[in-house]
């Protein structure tokens, strides 16, 4: 999680003898060099809320036919075993 190898990486390709296609990705990496260090250098994540998300999204594909969102809502809970009623 060495960002500054990454970036010095990053900024040592030259750019002439690349295609168009990564010279756009490599100017979105240093127009997002702030964002891409801290995701590096923290150990913080949203992949549990995304799991979560997913989940649901899961459940709404499959278990369209409830009747109240109340029963969706415990479906999500029971799930995610937050509630064991």
């Amino acid at each position: 999680k060495d960002s500054q190898a990454f970036f010095d990486l990053i900024e040592s390709l030259n750019t002439e003898i690349l295609p168009e296609t990564f010279v756009k990705k490599y100017q979105f990496l240093l127009r997002k060099k702030a964002s891409i260090k801290l995701a590096l250098e923290l150990g913080y994540s949203n992949g549990c809320l995304e799991g979560m998300n997913n989940k649901i999204k899961a459940i709404k594909r499959v278990a369209y036919g409830f009747r109240t969102f109340r029963n969706f809502k415990k479906r999500i809970l029971l799930m995610n075993k937050t509630v064991t009623n």
